[in-house]
């Protein structure tokens, strides 16, 4: 866990990771996706009001509430991650937070912003995991913006453009 959420206060009442792998985890196979969805949709629900009531409560904390959503953000990609890939791919791959969600300050309801960082180009498999991960947050009616990339297109690009 990334500084920035060493700060969020009752992180559990946000969202609780463990609970929500181990009932995602139990799910039967039949009609696994569909129940999925509605346990990951109700988790983002309950963390989005939680923050909401937070900050109603201490208006003056706003910091706090943007903390809390990329929180909840984190925790969430992080779920759906292990859920879609139990078996991590024999080749590595790191999921990495851009802008807001890098920083660990989100705005309710900005944008998502992921780049998934693989050392060679990518393979099907780590191909196939980014999809359902993303194809799950799209579930979620998040807004996304994303990238998959190769450590070299990453220095490549890196060099041809400073921004």
């Amino acid at each position: 866990m990334s500084a920035p959420f060493e700060t969020v206060e009752q992180r559990r009442t946000i969202v609780d990771r463990r609970s929500l792998a181990d009932a995602l985890a139990a799910l039967p196979r039949r009609k696994r996706d569909e129940a999925a969805q509605r346990l990951l949709q109700d988790a983002l629900q309950t963390g989005r009001d939680e923050i909401a009531r937070r900050l109603a409560a201490e208006p003056g904390r706003g910091r706090n509430a943007a903390r809390a959503t990329a929180y909840l953000h984190d925790q969430l990609v992080r779920v759906i991650h292990d859920f879609v890939a139990p078996n991590a791919p024999s080749e590595p791959m790191a999921i990495v937070g851009l802008g807001g969600t890098g920083r660990g300050e989100m705005a309710p309801f900005s944008d998502l912003d992921l780049m998934f960082l693989t050392p060679r180009e990518a393979t099907g498999e780590q191909v196939k995991v980014v999809e359902a991960i993303l194809h799950l947050l799209w579930d979620l009616q998040l807004k996304l913006g994303h990238s998959l990339r190769s450590a070299g297109e990453l220095m490549a690009l890196a060099r041809s453009d400073m921004t």
